[in-house]
């Protein structure tokens, strides 16, 4: 289903491993550094994009007769990666402001608490997301408090995660704010 997203990034990879090929010209010691970031730029935010598409069309690969609709599932669990680890760092960042450290190396304001508070907040989110606002806005069956529980705390998990991987990134470019 997103076969177009792998090719486009193998033709891009080639494009610019050929360019980098057919314009050598001597001794450059940055020649791997700049093609590697390259590389990294095409895959990292464009793998992202893809996986909204899989996402959005999850509604259409589980789809049988007795569903609403394949409409709905696809787009809310499209929402709900976005939505539930906004809502797991919000509850950490006000659950954890004046505590303990997590990953002091890479992103100073991070505390252990913040984290407890942000996979309980994203828990919590998850839960009410699929047991009372996506059932209403995508006309999707509820789904079990377990499972959204469960679901809430891994998309919650992978947040954290991610933000740290963010600061790596930020810590190591040498800049405090992500846009730059």
């Amino acid at each position: 289903r997103v076969g177009w997203l792998g090719l486009s990034l193998l033709a891009s990879s080639v494009l610019l491993l050929s360019h980098e090929t057919f314009w050598y010209r001597g001794e450059d010691p940055t020649r791997i550094e700049r093609i590697t970031k390259s590389i990294f730029i095409l895959v990292y935010p464009t793998s992202f994009l893809g996986m909204a598409v899989v996402l959005r069309q999850v509604g259409y690969m589980f789809h049988t007769a007795s569903d609403a609709g394949p409409h709905g599932f696809g787009l809310a669990i499209l929402v709900s990666v976005i939505l539930i680890p906004k809502l797991s760092d919000t509850g950490a960042f006000f659950g954890g402001r004046k505590w303990g450290k997590l990953a002091r190396f890479l992103s100073p304001n991070k505390s252990l608490e913040g984290a407890a508070f942000g996979l309980a907040a994203g828990s919590l989110a998850s839960w009410l997301y699929f047991g009372f606002i996506a059932p209403a806005c995508f006309q999707i069956e509820p789904v079990t408090i377990l499972r959204s529980l469960g679901y809430g705390l891994a998309l919650s998990i992978a947040g954290v995660a991610g933000d740290l991987l963010e600061s790596l990134f930020k810590r190591d470019a040498g800049e405090k704010d992500s846009s730059r």
